[in-house]
């Protein structure tokens, strides 16, 4: 029985140990990949709450939407996505949890998204990437969601189910003319985004 004890107390320890090794190493890499990748942001590519704060984009959308034209399109620079993107993330965070920045890397097709988020005193950096095909349609897509350096796509199903929210956005809003526009196509650009929509 005493044998049966110790060689009990000492798996427990011994995978007490190893998960010790393994939050260190965890807390280890983030800390590092923190520190070189905020070292590397560009300040053009970073959107804050003060930033953003006096962007308005009501009027490019009014004319957007209210263009006589069959065929029109809309484009967004940067800090105006990052506005929207600071308005409808906010409202989908939980409480306690708030959006304080997000930095863009916009590229032909691609678009890497790193946000930045806060909880009390601890701050976490959570990425995706937003692709979007050459073909002529509105829809976005993700391939991976990234907290840190670590990939999340082999853990959760969180890629599949940011894909079906995306889709199903673009569906609902095409169907019920929310936008007044039927959105046909979407470009990402390496400086801003083009949606281009024709009148129902």
């Amino acid at each position: 029985m005493k044998k049966f004890f110790r060689a009990s107390l000492l798996l427990c320890a011994t995978l007490f140990f190893f998960l010790l090794l393994l939050l260190f190493f965890l807390l280890y890499s983030y800390t590092r990949w923190q520190g070189e990748f905020e070292n590397s942001m560009l300040e053009q590519n970073t959107v804050s709450p003060d930033s953003v704060k006096d962007v308005d984009i009501q009027e490019k959308i009014t004319d957007f939407v209210l263009s006589m034209e069959y065929t029109e399109s809309l484009e967004l620079e940067l800090e105006e996505i990052g506005a929207i993107l600071f308005d409808v993330i906010d409202d989908y965070l939980g409480d306690g949890i708030h959006l304080t920045s997000i930095y863009i890397i916009p590229k032909h097709g691609r678009w890497d998204l790193f946000l930045k988020l806060s909880y009390k005193k601890i701050y976490l950096w959570i990425s995706c990437d937003v692709n979007k095909d050459e073909m002529q349609t509105a829809q976005l897509y993700i391939t991976d969601i990234y907290v840190g350096p670590f990939s999340m796509r082999g853990y959760s199903k969180w890629v599949e189910k940011v894909n079906r929210g995306i889709a199903d956005s673009i569906v609902t809003l095409n169907e019920n003319g929310f936008v007044g526009r039927y959105l046909e196509n979407i470009e990402l650009l390496e400086s801003n985004i083009v949606v281009k929509g024709s009148r129902y």
